[in-house]
């Protein structure tokens, strides 16, 4: 499609509780165990600003969505942030 992908754009550290999101049953608890575990890799290079499209393959409460929404917001290069949820059951 000839479109730009950073595919390593946002990092997420290691839990350090070991719970997994999609054993988490309220988004106050998803939110708490995402707290400061999304950080932006500076690889975009150039002084231009981007619009970013995140896709994500499960939306349940949006707190993963959120997160993440709120890490591209805080990086320089970052216009707007648009979000696609793609779900399969």
């Amino acid at each position: 499609m000839g479109l730009t992908v950073f595919g390593d754009l946002i990092a997420k550290s290691p839990s350090t509780t070991g719970k997994k999101l999609k054993d988490l049953t309220s988004k106050p608890e998803k939110v708490a165990e995402l707290a400061g575990r999304l950080s932006i890799n500076d690889t975009i290079g150039g002084d231009g600003k981007w619009n970013a499209l995140l896709i994500d393959d499960l939306f349940d409460s949006g707190a993963s969505m959120e997160a993440a929404t709120a890490a591209l917001k805080s990086y320089n290069k970052i216009s707007g942030v648009y979000v696609a949820a793609l779900t399969w059951k």
